[in-house]
Order: structure tokens, then sequence, then C-alpha cells
């Protein structure tokens, strides 16, 4: 019976407020999920959360399928596992990391705002906003159904992209530290692209350009004998052994 109400008031509202979720608290309708999200949301709001415990734990929830519009959260936002949630809301604030991997997230709001890492690993999403070209912290995007990344995405840390589907890099890339790229069907490299470290294991791509900014390459040994390399950046270029 529980289930089935709960089921019923979000389906009848097209997005979910902190004022809906306190409202099913109150009436003994929310999961456990929704209760810990109202009383960390109260506290936030009433700026008594011990700085210990800001981060909000909702990993591997069953029932969660929304989360309110406008929620900020401290510290670490952990939504992994969470195979019924979709989306994102409009005006979430991270201001640490958000875990998400192997969770049913598809697409993310334009106005994210995340002041760590954003791990979606394992996830079916398939595209970045344009409105998001520039991350703080690393970006994992393992085995995620990722396609397509922004022109000028900037990433303040590591971008990893190891067995995604996407085919190519946009222009304007710029990847702080460590861009790896293995497993990949990678076919082109742009020419302006930046990295501290660039890893290509085994993907498709058959040519660096000798105008890339890297300071260090990392191919496959069969790679090293089939894929060809400017003289100017054989020097930081090294084999992984496989």
């Amino acid at each position: 019976m529980q289930i089935q109400r709960f089921t019923e008031f979000t389906r009848l509202n097209e997005s979910l407020t902190i004022d809906r979720i306190n409202s099913l608290v109150e009436l003994g309708l929310a999961h456990p999920e929704y209760e810990k999200l109202a009383a960390y949301t109260k506290s936030v709001k009433k700026n008594e959360y011990d700085h210990r415990k800001r981060d909000l734990d909702l990993s591997d929830s069953e029932y969660l399928s929304q989360l309110p519009e406008g929620l900020v959260v401290m510290g670490i936002l952990s939504v992994d596992g969470c195979k019924n949630l979709k989306s994102l809301p409009a005006g979430l604030v991270v201001f640490s990391v958000l875990r998400a991997f192997d969770s049913g997230i598809e697409s993310l709001p334009p106005d994210l705002k995340v002041g760590g890492g954003i791990d979606l690993s394992d996830t079916p999403l398939r595209e970045w906003p344009n409105s998001l070209k520039k991350t703080r912290g690393w970006v994992n995007l393992n085995r995620s159904k990722i396609e397509r990344l922004p022109e000028n995405f900037y990433v303040g840390n590591s971008l990893s992209l190891v067995k995604t589907p996407i085919k190519s890099l946009p222009n304007g890339l710029y990847v702080k530290s460590e861009l790896d790229l293995q497993g990949t069907k990678i076919t082109h490299v742009p020419d302006d692209l930046v990295a501290n470290i660039l890893i290509l294991g085994e993907v498709e791509s058959g040519e660096i350009p000798e105008t890339i900014s890297v300071d260090e390459i990392y191919i496959s040994e069969a790679q090293s004998k089939t894929m060809r390399i400017p003289e100017s950046l054989r020097k930081i270029t090294k084999i992984i052994w496989q």
C-alpha cells in the first residue's frame, strides 16, 4: 500500500520539490531514502548539519526515482546503483563529488554545479550538455553510453572514457591531468588536444597529430608497430605492456 500511494503521488507531479518530500514524510508515505533526504535538507536549511556528516548517501536506493529541484549537497552526493533514477534535478549543487556510477542516469541538467569529481561510469548517459563545458574535478565515464562531448570541453583533472562507444573527441578539448581512451572507437585525435597524459591503449586511431600538447603518451605494443607517431612525440611515447 505504501509503495502504491507513493508512486501515485510522484506520478501526479511532474517535478519533485523538497516541500512535497516533507509532506510525504509527515504522512508516513515516504520510503527510507526520502526520509533521509528530508532530514538532510532540513539540517542544511537551518545550518545545523554536522560538518563531519555533510555527505548525502542515497546509493542503492530501490525506490529513488526523483530528487528535488534546487537540492544543495554540502559534501558528496552518492546515488550510485539507483537504477530508477533517470535524471538529476534542475538547480542541483554538489560541493564535493557526485557519485552516480551504475545508476539509471540518462541526462544531466544544464545548470548542474559540481565542485569535485563526477562519476557516471556504467550509466546510459549518451551526451554531455553543451552548457557544462567546464568541470573543476575529474570525470569518469567508463563503460557508459557516452557518444558526444561538447566543443571546448575543459576538465579540471582527469577524463576517463574507457570502453565507451564515443568515436571522436571534440575540438578544444583540455584535460588538466590524464585522458584515458583505452578500448574506445576513437578514429581521430583533434589537432588542438591538450592533456598531461594521453593513454591510447587499444584505440582505433591510426595517427597522432604533431600539434597536440601532451607530456606523456601511452600506447599498446601492437599500436607501436602500426600507429604513425610524429618524430617530435616519440620521446614522450611509452608502451603499455599487455
